[in-house]
């Protein structure tokens, strides 16, 4: 069967031609790659956008790889009569059986959607952009977010307002793809209910495979090697990932144990060294460098930059634990990978993590925006090892179990189940 994966990005050979050793191997999408090389009953091409000028082709271990000029996702034009003709010179070559969209978040996968309205077609909801915009101020207060909307904001236009805008504009597109879309794969029921609401009941629902980076399976975290009173969290580099509940709750816990440490992938929120960095500097920015500096953590947050999965798995197997403190998840790749590792987990009680954590038993739950809780169940698990030790093994229990299905298997069973269907 000749199967279209449209991406919101690049993936595979075709991030290998374009980025080489710069790019850390991809997520979720390369696991399921791989797994489907070489398999006999699937010709499987990949399409994306990109800032580019022509039509780029790749052709790598059996896969083909195509991106289509664009701008950057978020400025794609999803109306625009060249891209709608690119998308339909580009079907009309591949000529797929089956459409398989990774993802609701950006527009170019609406488009090669209405050009294949006569294909039937899967909807694998990642992210949805609707609950992005809802809760995307996570608690954050109007004052806040006055108080520390920056020049560059304004003159970008790009205030934390102004970016839950844009995706609530997002949310528009998002549910024409829902809409559409006569089959919809999603990882838990609060996904599958967010459709539901706006789609009906009217679409095939699939659950899609566990989908987790090789180098966290061949971790396996232990008390006695983890550094005491180290805590390792998402990449949070706007409010909705909630470090600015975690950095309160963290000052509520450096009373008891001063030696405490937030360990940080992603963006470093340093302070901006001269005027042009100051005026660089977004409002979100801004205001966690403000609150590190009145709370005085300044010395108790490691920024490590950005890491590669082989770097964030040897981080959580020496971390004493991990905090998710979303105010929105639907899959969290983090809280996973850690709970495979066998680290212990803390996490707000938010979308579909409810369906794997189980409080007390493989991890902790606590309610978003409540930061004294949350300082409680840290300074908790460092006072109790015995519970964390508890927690971390039944952690990995879960993960492993929910790993046995093989993903391609799962994969090629709903293509197949899709094609049927619809003869």
């Amino acid at each position: 069967m000749r199967v279209l994966w449209v991406v919101n990005g690049l993936i595979g050979g075709l991030r290998q031609r374009l980025a080489g050793a710069r790019v850390d191997s991809g997520g979720w999408m390369d696991v399921m790659l791989e797994a489907l090389m070489g398999r006999q009953e699937i010709e499987l091409t990949v399409a994306t956008t990109g800032i580019r000028k022509t039509i780029l082709y790749h052709y790598e271990n059996g896969v083909t790889y195509y991106q289509l000029p664009a701008k950057t996702p978020l400025e794609y034009k999803y109306q625009s009569k060249r891209h709608i003709e690119e998308w339909r010179n580009l079907i009309d070559v591949v000529k797929p059986e089956l459409l398989h969209i990774w993802g609701s978040e950006y527009a170019h996968g609406l488009t090669a959607m209405k050009l294949a309205e006569c294909i039937p077609s899967l909807l694998l909801i990642q992210g949805l952009v609707d609950s992005v915009a809802r809760y995307y101020e996570a608690a954050m207060t109007p004052e806040e977010i006055r108080c520390y909307t920056t020049l560059r904001d304004m003159v970008r236009q790009d205030s934390i307002w102004e970016q839950k805008k844009r995706y609530a504009r997002r949310a528009i597109v998002e549910r024409e793809m829902i809409r559409r879309a006569d089959n919809i794969m999603c990882d838990n029921e609060w996904g599958h209910a967010h459709c539901r609401a706006i789609k009906g009941t009217d679409s095939k629902f699939y659950r899609s495979p566990e989908l987790i980076r090789e180098p966290f399976h061949r971790r396996r975290w232990s008390l006695e090697r983890a550094m005491p009173y180290t805590i390792v969290a998402a990449a949070s580099e706007y409010p909705l990932k909630g470090l600015h509940i975690l950095l309160k709750a963290l000052s509520l816990v450096k009373r008891h144990y001063p030696e405490i440490r937030l360990h940080l992938p992603g963006m470093a929120y340093l302070r901006p060294q001269g005027l042009t960095a100051k005026l660089r500097q977004s409002g979100y920015t801004a205001y966690i460098n403000a609150l590190i500096d009145m709370l005085s953590l300044r010395d108790h947050i490691v920024f490590e930059g950005k890491l590669t999965a082989v770097q964030m798995a040897e981080l959580m197997e020496r971390s004493h634990l991990c905090v998710i403190s979303s105010a929105m998840e639907n899959i969290c790749c983090t809280l996973r990978e850690a709970m495979l590792v066998g680290l212990p987990v803390i996490s707000s009680f938010v979308g579909g993590l409810q369906e794997i954590i189980r409080h007390g038993e493989n991890g902790m739950f606590y309610p978003f925006g409540e930061y004294e809780v949350l300082a409680q169940q840290i300074m908790e698990l460092f006072a109790r090892p015995a519970l964390a030790q508890r927690l971390a093994v039944r952690a990995a229990v879960t993960m492993t179990q929910m790993l046995t299905v093989d993903p391609a298997a799962v994969m090629l069973e709903t293509y197949k189940d899709i094609l049927h269907r619809c003869k």
